[in-house]
């Protein structure tokens, strides 16, 4: 069987396969960057000529590049549009001359901006700062859809001999409390540690202080994202030693 925590990796691997840029507006200096200086990161990138064309897109899970003011016919459309972009990750593309722009940005929320002139490095920082939060949010969010799908799977009875399980007791121990067979348990304790995907005592512990919504202790079971296990394990590599704008 494979494991509680193996298959919560299997899901983290899934979200970061998915995450994917849009380009908005002509940022040629920024996709010829990509292109040109990384590996494997090109068939993420997809390219709109406008934010109209952009929100009339297909939405995936995504980060955002915006060229300003360039992407926009009218400077009334950027704060519309950030304010439909508020719950993405957007990295907005500036230069001096839009420095009051910016601000007030800033002042309606967005916080990650690109300023020109920019190295290659400094870019590719703020594309994975900000994959790793889209990355972040969405791995939470599926994670706990699955354990609430495993805890909601256990019946009444299994929960109560999970419990008791977790509590350090035995299966005749468990028995004599229920009042039930100790092959009974044995039957439930089986169904409990296949649904929750446990392979051991202590990954049946973990599985219950993430799952167990009712007791209100639950903790937070969300693998953290960090270099080694998200989209900057993809950017590492496409950091060439050396290599500006």
């Amino acid at each position: 069987m494979t494991s509680l925590k193996f298959q919560i990796a299997e899901k983290v691997a899934k979200v970061n396969e998915e995450w994917r840029i849009h380009l908005i507006g002509p940022l040629c200096d920024v996709r010829i960057h990509i292109q040109q200086k990384t590996v494997g990161l090109g068939h993420r990138v997809l390219t709109h000529k406008s934010a109209s064309d952009f929100l009339c897109s297909e939405r995936m899970m995504e980060v955002l590049v915006v060229d300003l003011p360039m992407a926009f016919e009218h400077e009334q459309e950027i704060f519309s549009f950030n304010e439909q972009t508020l719950d993405q990750q957007v990295v907005y593309v500036v230069d001096e001359k839009i420095a009051c722009l910016a601000l007030r940005l800033l002042q309606n929320g967005s916080v990650n901006f690109l300023i020109r002139p920019f190295t290659f490095k400094s870019m590719m920082k703020a594309l994975m700062d900000a994959a790793k939060q889209v990355c972040s949010h969405h791995i939470k969010i599926n994670v706990k859809r699955w354990q609430e799908a495993n805890w909601n799977a256990l019946t009444p009875r299994e929960k109560v001999v999970g419990k008791h399980l977790v509590d350090g007791c035995g299966n005749t121990e468990i028995a004599k409390v229920l009042d039930i067979r100790p092959d009974t348990v044995k039957k439930h304790r089986a169904s409990i540690f296949e649904k929750l995907h446990a392979a051991s005592v202590s990954e049946l512990v973990y599985a219950f202080k993430c799952f167990d919504f009712s007791s209100g202790t639950t903790m937070e079971c969300t693998p953290p994202v960090t270099d080694s296990a998200c989209p900057v394990r993809c950017g590492a590599g496409l950091l060439t030693s050396g290599s500006n704008a």
